[in-house]
């Protein structure tokens, strides 16, 4: 998908969005990924897939 959006030449999409947005975006992209994989990791069952 990124490599699509690098032929397509979306990348001027982030020229509208400030440093401390995609920052947080990818922050919070971050730790929802780490949450999900919490469980996983410490071997304890988890609840359904609901955020």
């Amino acid at each position: 998908m990124l490599v699509l959006a690098g032929i397509v030449k979306l990348g001027f999409i982030l020229d509208f969005l400030s440093k401390s947005v995609v920052t947080g975006f990818v922050f919070g992209l971050a730790i929802s990924i780490a949450v999900s994989q919490a469980p996983k990791l410490f071997g304890v069952p988890g609840e359904a897939e609901h955020h």
